[in-house]
């Protein structure tokens, strides 16, 4: 298994190495950890990215957000990258100190 070790915080450099990762899952279900942003508290999610005739990966001033499909909840949700703890798709994980 691959693993992946990430420079704690929310860099610039560390947030767009992420999203190249989640962007990079091409549509498979992979499981991620972040911390919400309002009570501060672990969520765990299977998510995949959902392409449809319009693109649904948002975008801010570091694109720190990535949009995906919740695959339990069947929503659409929105993943603070600078706030991700554990990413795991197949063999692959990335795990921050944050």
């Amino acid at each position: 298994m691959k693993a992946y070790a990430v420079p704690t915080g929310n860099s610039p450099a560390a947030v767009a190495e992420l999203r190249r990762f989640v962007l990079g899952t091409g549509g498979r279900i992979f499981r991620v950890v972040f911390l919400s942003r309002g009570r501060n508290e672990a969520r765990d999610m299977r998510a995949r990215l959902k392409r449809t005739s319009t693109e649904r990966v948002s975008s801010d001033r570091w694109n720190s957000q990535v949009t995906v499909f919740d695959v339990e909840k069947k929503q659409y949700r929105t993943i603070p990258l600078e706030r991700v703890v554990h990413l795991k798709c197949g063999e692959i994980k990335w795990i921050t100190g944050v």
